[in-house]
Formats: C-alpha cells, sequence, structure tokens
C-alpha cells in the first residue's frame, strides 16, 4: 500500500525540472545563461560563492545589471558579507526556496555558478554538511538529484590543457589553479552519474582570442558562439523539457 502510494504521489507531484550551467571560473556560464534564459520563461539562481554577497561587483564578475537582458536573478549580491561566510547547507536552504518561488511562477529555474560544493549541496538528494563529497578520502557525491536536472557544462579544448592565460577572456593568471580544482569536482560529480552534456566552444576561444589580438570585429566568434554553443544549449534544454 505504501510503495503505490508513494507511486502515485511521484506522478502526481513530478520533481521541478532545473538547467545547470556549470563550468570553470571564466568560461562564459553568465553569459550563456542569459542567452538559454532569454529563449525559455526563465530566471536565474545564482550558485557562485563569492556573487552571493553584495559589493565587489567587478572583482567577483558580477555579470552587469545592463547584460541581463531583464532576466530576473537570485541570490545575487542578496546577502551582507559582515554577516559571515555562508554553509552549503545554507545555501541549500536558500537555494531550494529560489527554485520553489521560480517554479512557482511557472518559470524554468536556470542555476548558474562555479561553486560545485554548493550545486551539490543543492541538488544532492543525500546530503551530509559534515562529509567533503569533493576530498579525498570524504563521502563521495551522491549520484541521486532532488530535482529533474539538465546540466549544460561549458568547455574548450585550451582549458582542459590548462592554457588559462591565453583561452579565456576574462580568467586572471591566479585564478587557475581555482579553476583546475573546479574542473576536477566538475569530473567527480560526472563519475557519481551526473550526466554533464558538454557545449566545446574550443572554436569561439580560438576566434575570441585571434579578434583581440589582431584588434578585429567580434562578429565572427560570436556567430559561431550562437551557433554552436547557444544553438546546441537550446536543442538539449528543449529536448530535456519535453521530456
Amino acid at each position: 500500500m505504501a510503495s503505490s502510494f508513494a507511486a502515485a504521489h511521484r506522478r502526481l507531484c513530478p520533481r521541478v525540472k532545473v538547467v545547470t550551467v556549470v563550468g570553470a571560473t571564466g568560461c562564459g556560464k553568465s553569459r550563456l545563461s542569459i542567452d538559454v534564459a532569454s529563449h525559455f520563461t526563465s530566471e536565474v539562481i545564482n550558485s557562485d560563492k563569492m556573487q552571493l554577497y553584495r559589493g565587489l561587483d567587478i572583482t567577483t564578475n558580477k555579470i552587469p545589471l545592463a547584460d541581463r537582458r531583464g532576466v530576473r536573478h537570485h541570490l545575487l549580491s542578496s546577502f551582507d558579507p559582515n554577516d559571515g561566510e555562508m554553509s552549503p547547507s545554507q545555501f541549500r536552504f536558500h537555494g531550494d526556496a529560489a527554485i520553489s518561488g521560480v517554479a512557482s511562477r511557472g518559470k524554468l529555474p536556470l542555476l548558474v555558478g562555479g561553486s560545485n560544493s554548493f550545486i551539490h549541496a543543492l541538488l544532492a538528494d543525500r546530503f551530509d554538511p559534515e562529509a567533503d563529497p569533493f576530498g579525498r578520502l570524504g563521502s563521495p557525491a551522491s549520484p541521486k538529484l532532488r530535482y529533474d536536472c539538465c546540466f549544460l557544462k561549458r568547455d574548450d579544448d585550451p582549458v582542459r590543457q590548462g592554457a588559462y592565460k591565453e583561452a579565456v577572456w576574462e580568467i586572471k593568471k591566479n585564478a587557475c589553479q581555482l579553476a583546475k580544482r573546479q574542473i576536477e569536482k566538475i569530473q567527480r560529480l560526472r563519475g557519481r552519474g551526473w550526466e554533464l552534456r558538454k557545449l566545446d566552444a574550443t572554436e569561439v576561444v580560438q576566434l575570441a582570442m585571434a579578434a583581440e589580438e589582431e584588434g578585429g570585429s567580434c562578429v565572427r566568434w560570436q556567430g559561431v558562439w550562437n551557433r554552436q554553443v547557444v544553438g546546441q544549449s537550446l536543442n538539449i534544454v528543449r529536448r530535456f523539457l519535453r521530456e
């Protein structure tokens, strides 16, 4: 009887669909999130632990208001840094409230950010605040998710090869190690069964680098971005929403 009730409950109350954009620092997650959100009725939920707090907009690389194209953002510049650092458990609470609010308005929650420990805390069905799912001796990341998730992983060859300074538009030299750690954490999530759909933007990066060095137009790489990255992302999300 109990199992029958649980099955009926799942049919009547399906899990909320959430699109999540992951990737290393400076790989264009915010840009992609706006491009995707502009094609769907979406609201963005920030999962970058540095961008949660008010202030230091340039240092933390927050997307400017003018570039958001009217897309509503949550958990972005929402907290006072003087109140202390937010824990993954606290982010799980705030993120869940944000997802519930977006879904209640009939919109698609779009989770974006590079803090993989926060992403895991929010999305994992089972979360132990005392465990480190990314540590060598810690408990592995939970393979089961409490939302119906679609993961878009921004990727390109120069980043995987470690040429961060030259390959990524906005990345700083002192962020290389951070980006490497982020990629390692993403690979651990994939290893635990999180289905990450790779979006290869190698050609975009190469064209952007050439345009910057030669002082040329950005039209060409923007066209490739729209075709290869945005177009592929939109197709993935459309299939996900039809499932």
